[in-house]
């Protein structure tokens, strides 16, 4: 807890360990661009797939080359992919100089995200098992979220144990963790 609480409130302004770091500070322009992307895409894909009135508009928004690079969000998230890996792949070739990679230093990271992820993934996972059902109504209320409830309260271990994306299809429990 407390070296989360010192991530937190780490200056930026002090200097980084490495001057490799600063070289890639432009990543950070095409961060802001493509998590913009991803919103409006998700905010307008929530009204395409639910009720609407003039559906021959969403089907002409396809051929519009405009409205492609915003329908198409799994390659903002591809993009979003791409630069994990080369970050991590760049960090760690920048710190194999000084602290050589061994397999303990890798099962203790993993194990180490799983102890940060896990108790949020389980308080999620409790609430949308327990109360999601009943925080609303609606005509697709109950065909989406109380499905989605009976689900995870059937696989939850899947969520537990990070291997839900190997669920059958049709099982949809949290679909925004995938």
């Amino acid at each position: 807890m407390k070296r989360n609480w010192e991530i937190l409130t780490y200056d930026r302004s002090k200097p980084r360990s490495d001057d490799r770091m600063k070289d890639l500070t432009c990543i950070e322009g095409i961060r802001f661009i493509g998590i913009q992307c991803v919103i409006f895409s998700h905010v307008l894909l929530i009204y395409i797939y639910s009720y609407t009135d003039n559906p021959q508009f969403v089907e002409k928004m396809y051929d519009q080359f405009g409205w492609q690079a915003v329908l198409n969000s799994p390659l903002w998230l591809q993009a979003f992919f791409s630069m994990s890996g080369f970050l991590t792949t760049y960090a760690t070739v920048i710190t194999v100089d000084k602290n050589p990679i061994t397999v303990f230093k890798c099962l203790m990271s993993l194990i180490n995200r799983f102890i940060r992820l896990t108790p949020v993934a389980g308080v999620a996972l409790w609430f949308t098992v327990s109360c999601y059902r009943m925080m609303g109504s609606g005509p697709q209320w109950s065909w989406l979220v109380t499905r989605e409830s009976h689900d995870c309260s059937e696989r939850w271990w899947y969520h537990i144990l990070y291997v839900h994306n190997h669920l059958p299809m049709g099982k949809f429990c949290m679909g925004h963790t995938w």
